[in-house]
């Protein structure tokens, strides 16, 4: 089983931060993100840069057609 939690900040109306940690019986590793929001086109990228659990890079790229 593997548990993920995390929590997500909004500095600026454009900006989000976010950290979270993945737990499984084999390991522990943090991960961190960044999200930017321009108009109604949103980027987000996420990270886990320990070796503990498969290191990643995610991004995603979102807008929404309902203004």
């Amino acid at each position: 089983m593997v548990y993920q939690g995390g929590i997500e900040t909004y500095p600026l109306s454009f900006l989000s931060l976010r950290c979270g940690l993945i737990a499984s019986s084999n390991a522990t590793a943090g991960t961190v993100g960044v999200g930017f929001k321009v108009n109604w086109f949103v980027i987000d990228y996420a990270l886990s840069p320990n070796s503990a659990i498969q290191q990643f890079h995610q991004i995603s790229f979102s807008y929404n057609f309902r203004h």
